[in-house]
């Protein structure tokens, strides 16, 4: 579910070859979500919005539909180590009737490390990060768990339409199962018992992004199915759904670019990289 909000809300869909690119481009976008309101939840939200959409495709930063958002800490050949995130939605219970008369689900962002793998070549992807999780409600902000996100990847193109598979799984610490899926005896009702939530296994999903690029114009669709069936906390009576279906459409604008062309994907190279070679430079002998 929150990868399909980060993709529509800060990238904007190009070619996802990063030869002769430009360094960074910026634009508009409008496009319509369709997302479950929480985990295993059996209600769904929709958005229909117009966003701003932004690509850099820097030595050390890159921030585009191909790489996603990202900071390379290190790179050696195939492997990668990176800083990396997301986001999860807000929810008002009030609009969910599982959770109906329980606390609102807050905002929450998740950073932290991430090692990429390309095992065959530059279309094939594997990731595994692990994340902090931090939630902020109104001007309280705190830490909320962990999550460890593993993803299998692939990428196609064919010209102006381009492609991405991807099917992965998420373990996910006890402290932010609990916002999910705990239901503390004052919000215990005879159809809500009460539940204390376990940290472990949350769910599998795979989702597919399809672009279609002509000129300045992108037109996408993307779907999701996420599978909680294996889920540690499907006895919960707050786990309402086996199976969920999110997708989203919509189209981006390019509005302007700079004339310095991007660094390639095989030209990135880490912080670290970049400091012991500034540091070979200096000390010679070493």
């Amino acid at each position: 579910m929150h990868r399909f909000l980060i993709f529509i809300l800060l990238l904007a869909p190009k070619a996802w070859s990063a030869q002769d690119k430009p360094l960074w481009e910026y634009g508009v976008g409008s496009g319509y979500i369709h997302y479950e309101q929480y985990p295993a939840s059996d209600q769904f939200s929709n958005i229909a919005l117009p966003f701003p959409t932004f690509q850099y495709r820097g030595e050390i930063l890159r921030a585009n539909d191909r790489e996603g958002a990202r900071t390379y800490l290190f790179k050696k050949d195939a492997w990668s180590l990176e800083i990396s995130g997301g986001g999860y939605p807000p929810l008002d219970s009030a609009a969910n009737k599982a959770r109906e008369g329980m606390e609102d689900l807050p905002f929450m962002i998740n950073v932290g490390p991430q090692v990429v793998y390309e095992p065959l070549s530059e279309n094939w992807e594997i990731k595994v990060g692990l994340f902090q999780v931090t939630s902020i409600s109104g001007d309280v902000v705190k830490k909320n768990g962990a999550v460890l996100d593993t993803d299998f990847i692939y990428h196609f193109d064919f010209g102006p339409t381009q492609g991405r598979l991807s099917a992965g799984f998420k373990i996910v610490s006890q402290e932010l199962q609990a916002t999910y899926f705990d239901v503390s005896g004052m919000d215990a009702t005879t159809d809500r018992p009460a539940y204390e939530a376990k940290g472990g296994f949350l769910d599998s999903e795979f989702a597919y992004f399809h672009s279609y690029t002509t000129g300045r114009l992108s037109l996408y669709l993307g779907f999701g199915l996420t599978d909680y069936s294996s889920s540690v906390n499907r006895s919960s009576p707050l786990h309402k759904s086996n199976f969920n279906i999110s997708y989203l459409v919509g189209f981006t604008y390019v509005l302007g670019e700079s004339e310095r062309r991007s660094v390639p994907t095989e030209n990135t190279q880490g912080i670290i990289n970049k400091y012991r070679t500034k540091r070979a430079n200096i000390l010679p002998f070493e």
